[in-house]
């Protein structure tokens, strides 16, 4: 599943960059862990836990903390739905 994961965000992230070069915005960096107050980003800690963790240990946590993450990237894609503006018009 990470090996998949992996794939389909590779071509997604690639596109979202492209929008912000044509709007005339710089792509955004990658971030480092822990840094974001977005839902769903994981802590330094916890990807210290899942460096450590091995087998189904590290699968479920894996699994649990990709599960929060794309449960806080639809929290972020509807307040974007609800209050967004395309500020170019």
């Amino acid at each position: 599943m990470a090996t998949q994961i992996k794939a389909e965000q590779g071509p997604e992230i690639q596109q979202l960059q492209e929008w912000l070069n044509q709007w005339g915005n710089p792509p955004m960096p990658s971030m480092p862990s822990g840094t974001s107050d977005m839902p769903g980003m994981v802590s330094d800690e916890e990807v210290t836990v899942l460096k450590n963790a091995e087998g189904v240990d590290a699968s479920r946590f894996l699994l649990t903390q990709m599960t929060a993450h794309h449960e806080g990237a639809i929290a972020t894609a509807q307040t974007e739905v609800e209050d967004g503006a395309d500020r170019r018009r």
